[in-house]
């Protein structure tokens, strides 16, 4: 298992998980995800793309980065293949995570985004109390 991260432009970084995603290789996952969440990022992507086994111990580290975001007002999105995608919608988290098929969509939906609305109402999308998140202002849509 390897996590690298990268950063695409100063307000997107992209979070790149490789191999099994297991009991044991989740904690080394989550500092990683800490790491990147301290320099906070505007957008966090998570490629799960390279990822060759993922089951409830990834799930359960999808929850804890999609909760650590919220707090934190971060934009998150999940690269991920269709057998992830799969799991995703049989467990019904599909439905709060913007899931993409190419790390190169996800790129350019969070570029849009970002692009489209004014720097103002990315604030305004956090309420102060930090409970709420600019996530929503990624909506899925078909690749």
């Amino acid at each position: 298992m390897a996590v690298t991260s990268e950063a695409y432009d100063e307000d997107i970084i992209v979070l790149r998980v490789l191999g099994e995603v297991t009991t044991e290789s989740t904690p080394t996952i989550d500092l990683d995800v800490r790491r990147v969440c301290r320099s906070d990022p505007t957008v966090l992507l998570v490629d799960l793309t390279g990822v060759t086994f993922f089951g409830a111990a990834g799930l359960t580290l999808l929850l804890d980065i999609y909760r650590r975001t919220e707090l934190s007002g971060t934009a998150l999105s999940l690269v991920a293949s269709p057998r992830i995608v799969r799991l995703l919608v049989i467990t019904d988290l599909a439905r709060i995570f913007d899931v993409r098929g190419t790390l190169r969509h996800a790129v350019n939906a969070a570029r849009d985004v970002l692009a489209n609305v004014p720097w103002q109402d990315l604030a305004a999308a956090t309420p102060p109390s930090g409970a709420g998140s600019r996530r929503r202002l990624l909506r899925p849509v078909p690749d």
